[in-house]
């Protein structure tokens, strides 16, 4: 998992009468964890472990950590601004306090200062999320973006007419390979929910078409997407509320 800086810049500076305050500002030099990057991405990957209450609900994304890193190098104040999952945040914030004393202390005029930081912490469960044998820095995207590629996902999918009266609701989970060059294939269910809303599902994602690939230290990389389709029973109209339904947002049968 890619673990990169995102540096706030943010000193922490002590006024007259007052307590710690902030702004921003260009440090000389920023807090650097002793042994590069390559130090960094090692402890945490070898010491995160991934909740299993998260990891079973499919739950995964990226967690910001803030923290200081003060003028001798020790960690502390480190919080989660805005979280993604109680567990996950829990488990971000130990292994970002695994850093504490193994920093370098950021420089300002000649002189070691405290310096707040945001690292994010990406978290990837097993059953769901895009996933590649290491670690990628970019992960693949749709040309036509995240909230894109949702809506083509919604406007292809045609609820099965053998399910209408079943009312049945559920999601299938896609798995496809993204090469190198961004060609999709691969194509497998990944979490079946039934024959025809399988083959549903299998539809719509073939239509997506290619895919931005991801990549790793500037090379582009090979990497295993998995992708859920809701499937919901079509809406029945409310005759007592005044309002005109636009069909392009109706379910479609085949």
């Amino acid at each position: 998992m890619p673990f990169r800086y995102i540096l706030s810049l943010i000193l922490l500076l002590a006024f007259s009468g007052a307590s710690a305050q902030s702004r921003i500002i260009t440090l000389e030099k920023p807090p650097r964890f002793k042994g590069g990057d390559e130090a960094l991405d090692y402890l945490l990957t070898r010491n995160i472990r991934y909740p299993a209450t998260a990891e079973k609900e499919g739950i995964g994304g990226v967690v910001i950590v803030q923290f200081i890193v003060d003028s001798s190098g020790q960690v502390w104040d480190i919080s989660v601004p805005n979280g993604l999952h109680q567990d996950l945040d829990a488990e971000a914030i130990r292994v970002i306090a695994l850093t504490d004393g193994k920093w370098e202390p950021g420089i300002q005029d000649g002189k070691p200062v405290a310096v707040q930081f945001g690292l994010p912490v990406r978290f990837t469960p097993s059953n769901f999320g895009i996933r590649v044998a290491e670690t990628v820095d970019l992960m693949p995207v749709h040309p036509n973006g995240d909230e894109g590629v949702s809506f083509l996902v919604y406007r292809y999918t045609r609820y099965p007419k053998s399910a209408v009266k079943e009312n049945i609701r559920g999601t299938v989970i896609v798995q496809f390979s993204v090469s190198a060059t961004g060609q999709v294939s691969d194509y497998a269910i990944k979490k079946g929910l039934r024959e025809d809303f399988d083959k549903e599902a299998l539809r719509v994602v073939r239509k997506l078409g290619s895919w931005v690939p991801a990549q790793y230290r500037g090379q582009r990389v090979p990497v295993t997407v998995t992708m859920p389709v809701y499937f919901s029973p079509p809406r029945k109209p409310d005759r007592t509320k005044n309002v005109q339904e636009d069909s392009r947002y109706d379910p479609v049968y085949y």
